[in-house]
């Protein structure tokens, strides 16, 4: 899968300009990001067949690819199926409203989806890694991982992580755990969307990692 998905196509044409195609979930500007992580595959459909025949898949498969139609997901889930149909995965795109997408996933009613992920609430690469690597628990771990990928070794770097305040030290637990996720894909990362703010020059607002306007940080000259 991820060497079909040609990031730089959905960059180009499906986001007009506005992404920057990543191999990590942890992007610039989140304490922990991690350059050496910051590795795509290449896009390589020769390599993507060979290694689906290695798979027992010389025929490729079937599935469903889930995701909410908003704008750009949708389109993005659209263009992935394109894509992977190239390399004999057939993929049947099944776009719900948000209301529904969500209550579905969660339910981990899905064996292939399109999410997107923001790491601007706590500006900490822990708030990520929790939601989507970490092993599924009662505790509420693991929340997001869909997929109910299970690795013991980057469990116990999380774990690592709620304990130690050392920078240095974090960073470099973060690092690892991307590492080991950029080895065993567990999620097959696209892009990080660029999103254009535009007004007058006399008006100025402040940038926040949750793409929102707090209007109180609004100056009008």
């Amino acid at each position: 899968v991820a060497h079909a998905i040609d990031a730089e196509a959905i960059r180009a044409k499906v986001m007009r300009g506005f992404s920057r195609p990543t191999g990590t979930i942890i992007t610039p500007g989140v304490q922990g990001y991690a350059p050496e992580a910051d590795v795509r595959l290449p896009y390589d459909r020769d390599k993507a067949r060979r290694l689906l025949a290695e798979a027992g898949y010389r025929d490729g498969f079937e599935v469903t690819l889930d995701t909410g139609n908003t704008q750009p997901a949708a389109d993005i889930a659209q263009a992935v199926a394109a894509m992977l149909s190239q390399v004999g995965i057939r993929v049947r795109p099944n776009i719900v409203p948000q209301a529904t997408y969500f209550p579905k996933i969660e339910k981990h009613d899905t064996s292939f989806y399109v999410l997107s992920w923001g790491g601007g609430v706590t500006g900490d690469a822990l708030y990520t890694l929790q939601a989507l690597l970490h092993t599924p628990d009662r505790r509420g771990e693991g929340d997001f991982n869909l997929g109910r990928w299970s690795d013991a070794r980057v469990d116990a770097i999380i774990q690592r992580l709620q304990e130690e305040h050392d920078p240095a030290k974090r960073a470099a637990l973060v690092k690892e755990a991307l590492l080991i996720a950029g080895r065993e894909l567990p999620l097959v990362a696209i892009h990080q969307p660029l999103i254009p703010w535009a007004m007058r020059r006399s008006v100025s607002a402040r940038f926040t990692p949750v793409n929102t306007v707090y209007f109180y940080t609004v100056k009008i000259e």
